[in-house]
């Protein structure tokens, strides 16, 4: 609020942050802000295999969107976010 910054986020008071993205990131800002996995530009994760990736729009962007629109843990743990604010 100091530096007048904001990410819409989900509304589920029961699920963190990494819950939040990987499906989306609905709340009552959606409409205005878009939704918080607009606003992610890159992640880490770790794969169902062991391989740890850092993936973006970029690198990756079948892995990027479906992380982003799958649901929590499908594709791996999530340990990094990179968000534009």
């Amino acid at each position: 609020q100091k530096e007048r910054l904001f990410v819409p986020h989900g509304q589920c008071s029961h699920v963190h942050l990494g819950g939040h993205v990987q499906t989306g990131g609905y709340g009552q800002l959606g409409r205005s802000f878009g939704l918080f996995g607009d606003h992610v530009e890159s992640l880490e994760i770790i794969l169902a295999d062991g391989v740890k990736r850092s993936v973006s729009r970029d690198t990756d962007p079948e892995l990027f969107w479906a992380v982003l629109g799958g649901s929590p843990g499908n594709f791996g743990v999530i340990t990094h976010l990179i968000v534009r604010a």
